[in-house]
């Protein structure tokens, strides 16, 4: 066996509103199925499934979550704060990645982690 790619696939109560918050992180699309949708940014994909409710078990976040390697998270923060987004500042974390969270409208939890510069 030889995995190629592994892709998150996440719960979204409104396929709209989850399409309209996903651009904001660089994601477009949709490829949007009666029940499923298909977000892409520079070659990478996120997954949706149509689930109604909340899934944030009171505490602001739900039990899902993606981890995200990216590059640019300090203008990313940039863009999203001030945007009614939650999210949380950039922080260099004790295993050499400078990481932020994101929450999305249906709870899910990305972690985005960016390599310090050598």
């Amino acid at each position: 066996m030889k995995i190629s790619q592994t892709i998150p696939v996440l719960p979204s109560s409104d396929f709209d509103r989850t399409a309209q918050f996903y651009e904001l992180l660089g994601f477009r699309g949709p490829r949007n199925y009666p029940d499923y949708l298909i977000l892409q940014c520079d070659g990478q994909e996120i997954h949706f499934f149509l689930e109604e409710g909340d899934h944030t078990y009171g505490h602001g976040h739900s039990h899902f979550s993606s981890y995200i390697r990216a590059v640019g998270l300090e203008e990313l923060y940039a863009r999203l704060a001030g945007s009614g987004v939650t999210v949380e500042p950039p922080a260099v974390r004790p295993w050499g990645l400078k990481e932020m969270v994101v929450i999305d409208p249906d709870g899910s939890m990305l972690r985005f982690g960016e390599p310090l510069k050598s």
